[in-house]
């Protein structure tokens, strides 16, 4: 997706650069507009989202947090399903989150178009982890 806006951004600022005048200024606006519009399209078909559901006292929660939670935005992973970190007191308290209640903390749900495709029950280490994820990720048409 990011190579799409590069892109898209690119192919706009080439045209901006050609744009002179009123009303070529009054077309670039609505240009402008139209690829404001093609990004936000092209964002929403990737919508996946990986919820780590945690709480205070989880032990492995940490252990995540200390060897996954410093690099998993930079890696491709990350950019395709940004993390949303729920607390498990939050889904018992508030009727706005709509996942089943999970067993285990932490427990890692991949979502797809706000639909839940798998979980991850645990943490079973960084080594076991990227393998689940991706295998997870693959099924909301992720290529690494």
């Amino acid at each position: 997706m990011l190579v799409y806006s590069q892109a898209l951004f690119s192919i706009i600022e080439s045209i901006n650069e050609f744009i002179k005048g009123y009303e070529l200024v009054r077309f670039s606006l609505v240009l402008n507009t139209i690829a404001l519009i093609i990004f936000c399209f092209v964002r929403a078909l990737s919508a996946a989202e990986l919820l780590m559901i945690e709480s205070a006292s989880c032990e492995w929660c940490e252990v995540w947090h200390e060897e996954i939670g410093g690099i998993y935005s930079k890696t491709p992973e990350g950019k395709y399903a940004p993390l949303r970190r729920i607390d498990i007191a939050d889904i018992i308290s508030k009727d706005n989150i709509k996942i089943r209640l999970p067993s285990y903390t932490p427990t890692f749900i991949v979502m797809d178009n706000g639909k839940e495709v798998t979980r991850i029950l645990g943490y079973p280490g960084e080594e076991f982890f990227w393998p689940m994820l991706k295998e997870a990720l693959e099924k909301t048409g992720f290529k690494p």
